[in-house]
C-alpha cells in the first residue's frame, strides 16, 4: 500500500510542476501532496534518477523547481504524450508482478531504453529560403542562356495572361482582335515549355522556330495518344436482314 501511496504523490508531483508556468517550490508540493518536505525531495531525486528531466533555478531567493520538456520532445512528436510517458514510467512497478515469466525480461528491456534517453544540446537550423535570383532567367528552378521568345495568346486567355507578371523580362502587347503579343527573355527550357503547354490551342509560338517546333513536336505526340484509329470495318452481319433485291444482277 506504501508503495502505491508513494507513485501517486511521485505522478502528483510531475503533473504540479508541468502544470506551473513558472515552476513550483518544495514547500508548495508538500502541502500539495500533505508529506513533510524531506520526503518531497527524496522524491524529485528519485524522479532525476529514473530520467526525468527535473532542474531547479532560483527566482528572487526562491528554489523552484521546473520540468525540461525538451527532453520528452522526439517521444511527443512521435504521438506520446506527456501523460502517457509518466504512465508508462510508475508502470514499472508492475512488471516486478510478472517476475518469472516470460513477459518480464521484454517489459524490463523496453523500461531501460526510456532510462537512456538523454537530452542533446543540438539544434537543427532549416534551410534558409532560396534567393529567386539564383534562376533569373528561367520560369522555373533551371539555368540557361536568355534568347528573346515571343508569344501570341488569343483573346479568350488575355485576362488571365495580363493580370499575372510571370517574368520581369516581359513585355505584353494588345492587338486589336483582343489578342496579345508577348515578348520575353528567358532560357528554352522545360519550365518555359511546360508553361506554353499548359494554354493549349489559346497560345502560339511566333519565335525562335525551333522553340515552336518542340512543341508542334510535343502536341502531336499528345494528339496521337487521344485521335481515334480509323480502322473501318464493317461487320457482315449488318447485310444479314436485308430484303433481297427487286430483279437478278446480270451474271
Amino acid at each position: 500500500m506504501a508503495r502505491g501511496a508513494e507513485v501517486v504523490r511521485q505522478w502528483t508531483i510531475l503533473q504540479s510542476i508541468d502544470a506551473a508556468r513558472h515552476g513550483t517550490t518544495v514547500a508548495d508540493l508538500a502541502k500539495l501532496t500533505r508529506v513533510a518536505k524531506r520526503t518531497i525531495w527524496r522524491d524529485l531525486a528519485a524522479l532525476q534518477e529514473a530520467g526525468f528531466p527535473l532542474y531547479d533555478e532560483k527566482d528572487h531567493g526562491t528554489t523552484r523547481w521546473r520540468l525540461n520538456r525538451e527532453g520528452f520532445k522526439g517521444l511527443v512528436e512521435r504521438g506520446l504524450s506527456l501523460t502517457q510517458l509518466c504512465a508508462l514510467y510508475f508502470s514499472r512497478t508492475l512488471v516486478e508482478v510478472l517476475t518469472g515469466t516470460p513477459f518480464h525480461d521484454d517489459l524490463r528491456g523496453v523500461f531501460e531504453q526510456f532510462r537512456e534517453l538523454t537530452v542533446l544540446e543540438e539544434s537543427y537550423e532549416g534551410p534558409k529560403e532560396m534567393d529567386a535570383a539564383v534562376f533569373p532567367h528561367s520560369l522555373g528552378a533551371h539555368t540557361g542562356e536568355p534568347q528573346r521568345i515571343e508569344l501570341e495568346f488569343a483573346a479568350r486567355v488575355s485576362p488571365y495572361v495580363k493580370e499575372r507578371r510571370w517574368h520581369p523580362s516581359q513585355k505584353i502587347r494588345t492587338l486589336p482582335d483582343g489578342s496579345l503579343r508577348m515578348s520575353l527573355r528567358v532560357c528554352d527550357d522545360w519550365s518555359l515549355r511546360s508553361w506554353i503547354l499548359g494554354f493549349g490551342p489559346f497560345a502560339r509560338v511566333v519565335s525562335p522556330s525551333a522553340l515552336a517546333e518542340e512543341i508542334l513536336e510535343a502536341l502531336e505526340e499528345a494528339r496521337t495518344l487521344y485521335a481515334p484509329r480509323m480502322e473501318l470495318e464493317i461487320p457482315t452481319a449488318m447485310f444479314d436482314d436485308q430484303p433481297a433485291l427487286p430483279f437478278r444482277l446480270p451474271g
